[in-house]
């Protein structure tokens, strides 16, 4: 299967100014798109509104279930409003102050945050916008510090700032960030990014903030690995988190360029051991923004985080802000699908223990995948309403396809990050209705034809308890 509907490997598009037009919007959508993340260090919530409606009405118009990512912004350090860009020249030295406005003659850079002076030493570096300008710093006084531009660049309004080695002490949530949980809970956003997680410390204070707002419904909440502190306490960041997003861009500034595809490789084996989704971030296309085609290097990128196992590919400035949002979403799709055909050809060979199986709910789950590819079964189906039994299999990652029968938008919604799950609405409340159902849509869909194998995972929501049927299509 090659449509956009059909590839594994799901696709995260942030919302911009690039995505402003409905029908850029849903083209996008239709490409390929699965989730639309909404990031809070730009924009506004009126702006973050007004794109969360239209996903819900693309999403009720195509009939397709929509993820939405909420991405909180976090104690990152960022450059203030400047009024137009700053031109910055190599060996020039600028003032990096929280005391000042910005002043471009006179090189004044406004930060908000007064203590810089105490966390930096002369000679240390400091870089912004993601690494592309370093510094060094050569002096500093009680309230500004002075920085030695390394290369010429342009630097634009709230660009991050990175200090290497400086960890933050407090909590991990600001007043800004209280503000945009408590309103993407009351919007119902599906999943909660938490940026720069130090420890497990964080996972917990964003989980016990979100309980204390007493919310109908908990979305899933994502740990933003790009501090060496969380690479170091990844399995415990792992298991407390319902997901991972490996965020290379300030992971970049923060260890050596050089680590990163490591550190990378590392999180997605421990997200499959655990069972947890993992998503892949920063520069994948980053070129498109101005081009219309990628480079080489950026496209092997690609297909090296779906070889890895990536559940899902984040777009950020690509579709955001840059010139050609839904040909980099129509391109990302068909590298996608290149890839993932080339591995649905590989015959499934893996033992349990390759898995690190070892509960009796994951033995049935790899068992049902082991038979699906011994009758060359053209889906299989699962009949639930819990999301863990979706989880699970989509980690062993199957040549076939896998989908939910629900009725609730919410847990459709969830699926839209699991790799290669798809929901199917229906209203039918008993299996052979269900069945019969599902095979008309699967048929509608050109997932299977006459004769075509389907197997369906039947979970009993009293005790959980598992059990298949196998279903030849009439």
């Amino acid at each position: 299967m090659t449509n956009n509907r059909m590839i594994r490997t799901k696709i995260i598009c942030t919302s911009g100014p690039s995505m402003d037009s409905t029908k850029t919007f849903e083209d996008m959508i239709i490409k390929g798109a699965s989730v639309i993340r909404l990031n809070c260090s730009h924009g506004n919530f009126e702006t973050r509104l007004k794109h969360l409606k239209k996903v819900r009405s693309i999403e009720k118009k195509l009939g397709k279930s929509l993820g939405v990512m909420l991405d909180l912004q976090g104690p990152k350090l960022r450059v203030g409003e400047l009024p137009n860009p700053f031109i910055l020249k190599k060996d020039e030295v600028w003032c990096l102050t929280a005391y000042e406005k910005p002043n471009e003659k006179k090189k004044i850079i406004p930060l908000d945050f007064k203590k810089l002076p105490e966390v930096v030493k002369v000679g240390k570096r400091i870089y912004m916008d993601d690494g592309f300008i370093s510094s060094v710093v050569v002096k500093k006084d009680a309230k500004n510090v002075w920085i030695k531009i390394d290369q010429d660049a342009k630097l634009n309004s709230r660009k991050g700032v990175n200090i290497p080695e400086y960890t933050g002490k407090g909590s991990v949530l600001n007043k800004k960030d209280k503000a945009d949980v408590i309103w993407g809970l009351k919007n119902q956003v599906d999943f909660i990014a938490l940026s720069f997680v130090r420890t497990v410390d964080d996972i917990h204070e964003l989980k016990t903030f979100i309980q204390k707002q007493s919310p109908a419904r908990i979305p899933l909440l994502i740990a933003k690995i790009e501090k060496p502190s969380a690479v170091d306490d990844m399995d415990r960041i792992i298991e407390a988190s319902d997901g991972i997003l490996v965020a290379r861009g300030d992971l970049g500034v923060e260890l050596s360029h050089s680590q990163v595809p490591v550190v990378q490789k590392r999180l997605i084996e421990q997200c499959r051991f655990y069972r947890k989704p993992v998503i892949v971030a920063t520069q994948m296309l980053d070129s498109m923004r101005y081009s219309p085609l990628p480079t080489r290097a950026e496209v092997s990128d690609v297909a090296s985080s779906i070889f890895a196992g990536t559940d899902a590919v984040l777009l950020t400035g690509e579709t955001s802000v840059g010139n050609y949002p839904v040909e980099c979403v129509s391109m990302i799709s068909k590298i996608i699908t290149d890839v993932e055909n080339h591995l649905i050809q590989k015959k499934f060979k893996k033992t349990p223990e390759d898995f690190g199986v070892v509960e009796l709910k994951e033995s049935f789950v790899f068992n049902v995948m082991q038979m699906a590819e011994d009758i060359k079964s053209s889906a299989i189906v699962l009949l639930t309403k819990h999301g863990e039994l979706a989880k699970a299999i989509s980690k062993f990652h199957p040549k076939q396809p896998i989908f939910t029968l629900t009725n609730h938008p919410t847990y459709s919604r969830l699926t839209s990050l699991y790799w290669g799950v798809y929901p199917i609405k229906t209203m039918a409340q008993k299996p052979n209705a269900q069945i019969k159902q599902c095979l008309l849509a699967l048929k509608k869909q050109k997932v299977i034809k006459k004769f075509s194998k389907v197997i369906f995972v039947y979970q009993n929501p009293d005790n959980l308890n598992l059990s298949l049927e196998v279903v030849e299509c009439p």
